[in-house]
């Protein structure tokens, strides 16, 4: 037996009849193509009240969702796909975690500015950890951690605070620092069997330098992670620690390799850097532009 529905319009109880529309809807100053089943009075024809309002909301907010490339289950899947939970991905994002809750509930239809905030971390893990780093301070510390390891940023992290520490108190121009990075993933890699970084260094006429060296410079400038004294300017620019590094990211190993490099190559020249890296194996058996393996670190030595 039908389900009989009250009728305002005929003041009495009827059973409505479904009627398929393509309807139009402005929602937050855009116009969506909604195709909807609506009950109808079979004796007045007027649209009534059948309980089916909520789902024919949430038609009209999806079809303004998809405008984005969005739906409430895709805001889900991207908090999912960062294996973060609703209070940690809220903090990430410099939000309230009851604004994740009712997104993902499908109780609330974002603004445009969230909205877009979704659409940029999607499938782009750089503008996740961007928008993360820009709400670090207001996050503490073993929470930012515990987010970056959940995300798979641990290896990043520890570059960062590796290169922050060797630049403390310590400037360096771009042939200093090269070797310093160098020495500190070989000897990481000769004693614990894994660098500290998640760099590649390739050979170079002046020993071993970090791949891509370019656009891993411009990256750390760009991001305010380093600072320069001087014009960019290759071997004139001095490269400062614009943060304080944060040792907490690494394990008693790996500090005391940041340390004995730091010690082992502090105060030494550019020349005298090259010259030292010119003896090492992996330079000497590879060719300009290749990477050195990993495997020569059994023959490396501080200088």
């Amino acid at each position: 037996m039908n389900k009989e529905y009250y009728c305002w319009y005929c003041d009495k109880d009827i059973v409505p009849v479904k009627k398929e529309e393509d309807n139009e809807y402005i929602i937050r100053g855009e116009k969506v193509s909604v195709h909807e089943k609506l009950p109808f009075c079979p004796i007045c024809g007027n649209q009534i009240d059948d309980g089916t309002m909520d789902e024919q909301l949430r038609a009209g907010y999806d079809a303004y969702l998809n405008l984005f490339g969005l739906s409430f289950q895709k805001f889900k899947d991207i908090r999912e796909s960062y294996h973060l939970s609703q209070e940690l991905f809220a903090k990430a994002l410099g939000w309230g975690k009851k604004t994740i809750v009712r997104y993902e509930n499908v109780e609330s239809l974002p603004q445009v500015q969230y909205l877009q905030v979704y659409k940029k971390i999607e499938n782009d893990k750089t503008e996740f950890i961007k928008i993360l780093n820009m709400n670090k301070q207001s996050i503490e510390e073993k929470t930012y951690n515990k987010i970056c390891s959940l995300i798979g940023y641990q290896e990043n992290l520890k570059t960062e605070n590796a290169i922050l520490y060797l630049l403390k108190n310590n400037g360096l121009n771009i042939t200093q620092l090269m070797k310093n990075l160098f020495a500190v993933d070989f000897l990481s890699y000769k004693t614990n069997n894994k660098p500290i970084t998640n760099l590649n260094y390739a050979h170079a006429s002046f020993g071993p330098i970090v791949d891509k060296r370019t656009e891993f410079i411009d990256n750390m400038i760009k991001n305010n992670i380093i600072k320069t004294t001087t014009s960019y300017n290759d071997d004139f620019i001095i490269f400062e620690n614009a943060l304080e590094p944060n040792i907490n990211v690494f394990n008693d190993e790996e500090l005391e390799v940041l340390k004995k490099v730091k010690r082992a190559l502090k105060n030494k020249t550019a020349t005298e850097l090259t010259s030292w890296s010119h003896d090492f194996m992996g330079w000497k058996k590879t060719k300009m532009g290749e990477t050195i393996n990993f495997k020569y670190a059994e023959y490396f030595e501080l200088l």
